[in-house]
């Protein structure tokens, strides 16, 4: 890629998060969401079933150890990654409508017979981006995202807080792969799809954006920038100029997600390693003053490996998803609870990974499993009945 093309794409992410950020945060506070019928007459403390796509064999893949977010100014849920290890080396981005309760591809997968060495996006000094050129347009290759897909606040952009690993699809690609660590793997890229236009863009740094195996987060406090919590690099990076900015590492074991409340600004994970019976600490950081604390809470510990715990807005609680059942946490009594629910059965989902979205238009958790069968879950439809629940932050 010459160098008058990679400053266009700089000029292009500037544009987009300067410009548009302002505008779609308008939209997003005129902007009412219709509830959905078919959820708001879920009993409390009950599982449901929403949809089981007929399209796995076509989505093959695609929930492997990746994650999904919410954007509240579509009342949309986007996912992608998975697959680094697979033949199918899918690198789509789905979109869940809440209207239809469907699953829908707003892309294509790059076949992996295409990653070739010409194809791979490179900046003009010849360092990967992590990325493909493919039919006119760019693609970030396939990988697994975990706890790193986020939502840029007040816009429709979904950004990628991992980068591509091992190589997947390896018979099927040329030269049976031998090319792909030299062009694929790794990266320094840092890319952002923009939801309205179905594209995407890459942001470049010479000091590398992201890593594997990490976790992901993003304060409306402060828009700019994105935290990430690699394995290799823990820093936050400047959206507009690509700055990276070293940060303190964190107790992350395991593959937490990262999220936030907006009670007290920070972000919460709950670690946990596959060894470990249950998570006994609760990791917070404190973006405005970027540090980490610890808290060792009691109660009803749960088993978090590679799992979020997600901010329910009208409980004022975190729940996660076991494979025990529901837990949640009050950050304010520093305590898990066990909450016993009909159908549970349907949220024991060993590999779930990161895809627990909490949706406040309908008051619903919803989880997706790996084959593409989509629940949602009722805590209540009043907040603080329940210990624990609606408590006020100091």
């Amino acid at each position: 890629m010459g160098k008058s093309i990679q400053k266009i794409l700089v000029l292009v992410v500037i544009l987009f998060l300067n410009l548009n950020l302002k505008s779609e945060s308008i939209v997003s506070n005129k902007t009412k969401h219709n509830s959905n019928p078919i959820l708001l007459k879920i009993p409390k403390l009950t599982f449901q079933m929403i949809e089981e796509s007929k399209k796995g064999w076509i989505m093959k893949n695609g929930l492997d150890f990746s994650g999904a977010v919410y954007d509240p100014i579509r009342h949309k849920i986007y996912q992608f990654g998975g697959g680094h290890a697979t033949g199918t080396f899918p690198n789509v981005v789905y979109e869940f409508d809440f209207k239809q309760l469907i699953w829908e591809g707003l892309t294509t997968s790059v076949p992996p017979s295409d990653y070739s060495a010409e194809r791979a996006l490179k900046d003009s000094e010849g360092k990967k981006l992590g990325g493909i050129k493919w039919k006119g347009k760019i693609y970030p290759g396939s990988r697994h995202m975990y706890g790193g897909v986020r939502i840029i606040p007040g816009t429709s952009k979904v950004i990628l807080l991992s980068s591509m690993e091992f190589i997947g699809g390896r018979s099927q690609m040329p030269n049976r792969g031998k090319d792909y660590r030299a062009n694929y793997q790794g990266g320094t890229g840092l890319w952002i799809f923009d939801v309205l236009k179905k594209e995407w863009i890459v942001l470049k740094n010479k000091s590398g954006m992201v890593s594997t195996y990490g976790s992901g987060a993003i304060t409306p406090k402060k828009p700019n920038w994105a935290y990430h919590f690699g394995y290799r690099i823990k820093h936050k990076i400047n959206l507009l100029t690509g700055e990276s900015v070293k940060m303190p590492s964190g107790k992350l074991v395991g593959y937490p997600g990262l999220n936030y409340c907006p009670e007290d600004g920070k972000f919460y994970a709950s670690p946990c390693t596959s060894k470990m019976p249950h998570a006994k600490l609760v990791c917070i950081f404190d973006p405005m003053k970027e540090v980490w604390l610890y808290k060792t809470p009691t109660g009803s510990l749960p088993f978090s490996y590679d799992r979020d715990m997600v901010w329910d807005s009208l409980q004022k609680v975190f729940v996660c998803f076991t494979t025990k059942g529901v837990r949640y946490y009050s950050p304010v009594e520093n305590k898990w609870y066990d909450l016993k629910a009909e159908n549970e059965e349907i949220g024991k989902h060993k590999a779930l990974w990161h895809h627990h979205i909490y949706d406040p238009i309908n008051n619903v958790h919803i989880g997706i499993n790996p084959k593409w069968k989509t629940f949602a879950f009722k805590f209540d439809d009043k907040g603080g009945v329940l210990p624990g629940t609606g408590l006020k932050f100091n």
